[in-house]
């Protein structure tokens, strides 16, 4: 193997870094953390988890909206300081629907079940 190789996962440049981040509520009840995470570019990653367990926390610190109890976010290569202008957050609201559809929305047949007939 060539010395001078570099593997492709290393080459990539770090986009943001946690480390050691830590949310406190009241600074005695631990919401979230401590939890190392690094992003690289060209990586995708998704954030899954039941209500409450952390998952807005978690990006509010990233993007800087909130600050976190403990532990450093970085940008890049520099540490993060207020608001980041390059990121942003959106948060979907959830509606429920009254009807229920009888096959998925790609395929030809969108009628509701409430109203099929019978």
């Amino acid at each position: 193997m060539d010395a001078r190789a570099v593997p492709a996962e290393a080459a990539r440049k770090t986009l943001v870094r946690l480390d050691a981040v830590e949310q406190l509520y009241d600074r005695k009840i631990r919401i979230l953390g401590p939890i190392d995470l690094e992003v690289r570019e060209r990586e995708f990653l998704s954030l899954v988890g039941p209500s409450g367990c952390g998952k807005s926390t978690l990006l509010r610190i990233v993007a800087g909206v909130l600050r976190p109890t403990r532990g450093r976010v970085f940008l890049g290569d520099r540490p993060m300081e207020g608001v980041s202008r390059s990121a942003a957050l959106v948060f979907r609201r959830r509606r429920r629907s009254t009807s229920t559809w009888s096959g998925s929305p790609a395929t030809s047949g969108r009628t509701p079940r409430s109203s099929r007939a019978a």
